[in-house]
């Protein structure tokens, strides 16, 4: 019997092949995970524009209206609307007005603010987006909008 030295042309074409697919599926395992990673992080960057914004709606004067800017690449509005005594939660606007002095008892207003934080997404250009949506309670508001 003859003692072979070596591998065949066989054996290495699918030594080859199998360490193709191997590496195909790691790096595709890779990719993913970085891919998610980059997508936190830009939706964490938005997560804290969208509550820098509305932090800061909150702390002007109630009143409709629309506001909108960007801040690196992000594109945020925020539009705030007066709701109507109609559709507004009654309690909320029942418990205003039993903390609020005599003479603003009948001027509570609710606001809804809806927030909106748009960015593009990696080359594809997918735009992502962030939405909040708070309400806000004006007690003592001279209704001027």
């Amino acid at each position: 019997m003859k003692c072979r030295k070596g591998f065949s042309l066989l054996e290495v074409i699918v030594a080859f092949a199998l360490t193709s697919i191997v590496l195909a599926a790691v790096y595709s395992a890779f990719a993913g995970a970085s891919n998610r990673a980059s997508r936190a992080v830009d939706r964490q960057y938005a997560a804290l524009l969208a509550e820098s914004m509305l932090e800061e709606t909150l702390a002007l004067p109630a009143k409709a209206g629309r506001r909108s800017g960007v801040f690196h690449g992000y594109e945020w509005t925020v539009t705030t609307t007066r709701v109507s005594r109609a559709i507004s939660p009654i309690s909320m606007l029942n418990d205003a007005r039993a903390h609020a002095p005599e003479e603003q008892r009948d001027s509570a207003r609710l606001y809804k603010v809806f927030l909106r934080v748009q960015w593009n997404r990696g080359r594809a250009k997918k735009v992502d987006e962030l939405v909040l949506v708070s309400y806000r309670l004006e007690v003592g508001a001279d209704g001027s909008e």
